[in-house]
């Protein structure tokens, strides 16, 4: 495969209402490659502001800067070519090289798999119930009491929902303990990054899901105390770093799903792929949300 021409296109804008009650506004960019066939592929770079580990200064540097030149040899070695603390820019050459083989090959019937929607209260879960939607994820972190209250409003009026809590490393080392407990009453599936320290919840009983620990934490301490990876693409750099993750995490007895940053329609079609390659039969944060208005392509 050849590129023969490349474009770095800027999307985004203002949020009606901040997601997860944070961010205002989600900005990102399209790679778009052109290559000898004329085919299209497009790729996206869309850091979460105080989440990701790179900003969309560095990602839009590292896109301007690759060298389109050669003829590509594999899809993983123009990835590496991409400085590692840029995941972002990672993932959207790779989705938009994907994307570009996939043009050339037949399509295939793809996996089904099912969304978890992040809700904050008994309205949202029972909006996105009618949606089909069965798994509920909900932020526990900085009011926990209310968010505790409104999961067993979800678990009492519907009572076969999967729920999931994501403290987003909130809790403290002395109260973690306490309310891992009190999420595990309610059959919770797992409690996402309870707390900054996890030693303090050793032998807890309730299952435990890394999210940041995995950008920031060295891999094998990770697993040993995870038993849930939930793999972010965006901030990982790449659904190919997230399947080899997943795979040596397997070999451990360690589950994975996929999940979105609230990133665009380019980046959540390639985590919803991402999603239909992991073999585990959990749901996957792949539902809509709000960013998708404004960074369309």
């Amino acid at each position: 495969m050849r590129i023969v021409a490349h474009e770095i296109v800027a999307i985004g804008g203002a949020l009606a209402s901040p997601l997860a009650g944070r961010w205002a506004r989600r900005d990102g960019l399209l790679l778009r490659l052109t290559d000898e066939r004329g085919e299209v592929g497009i790729g996206e770079a869309s850091p979460l502001p105080d989440y990701s580990p790179d900003d969309l200064d560095g990602a839009r540097a590292a896109l301007a800067a690759l060298d389109w030149s050669r003829p590509l040899s594999t899809v993983r070695a123009a990835v590496a070519a991409i400085d590692a603390r840029q995941p972002a820019a990672r993932f959207a050459v790779e989705t938009a090289l994907l994307d570009l083989v996939a043009r050339r090959r037949p399509a295939k019937r793809a996996r089904e798999v099912a969304a978890c929607a992040l809700v904050g209260d008994l309205d949202g879960a029972r909006g996105a119930w009618a949606r089909g939607v069965r798994c509920f994820k909900v932020k526990v972190g900085l009011a926990f009491d209310r968010a505790f209250a409104e999961m067993q409003k979800i678990r009492c009026v519907l009572p076969d929902a999967t729920l999931r809590a994501d403290a987003n490393r909130a809790f403290s080392t002395g109260e973690a303990a306490e309310r891992v407990r009190a999420l595990g009453s309610l059959g919770v599936e797992y409690v996402e990054e309870p707390a900054a320290d996890w030693a303090a919840l050793d032998g807890i009983g309730v299952p435990l899901a890394a999210d940041e620990s995995l950008r920031d934490r060295d891999f094998s301490t990770v697993i040993a105390r995870a038993r849930v990876l939930v793999l972010k693409p965006m901030v990982l750099g790449g659904a190919l770093r997230c399947l080899d993750l997943a795979r040596v995490a397997a070999a451990r007895g360690v589950d994975a799903v996929a999940s979105h940053a609230f990133d665009g329609p380019v980046a959540l079609r390639a985590t919803v792929a991402l999603a239909r390659a992991l073999p585990t039969a959990r749901a996957h944060g792949i539902d809509r949300h709000a960013a998708l208005d404004v960074l369309g392509a």
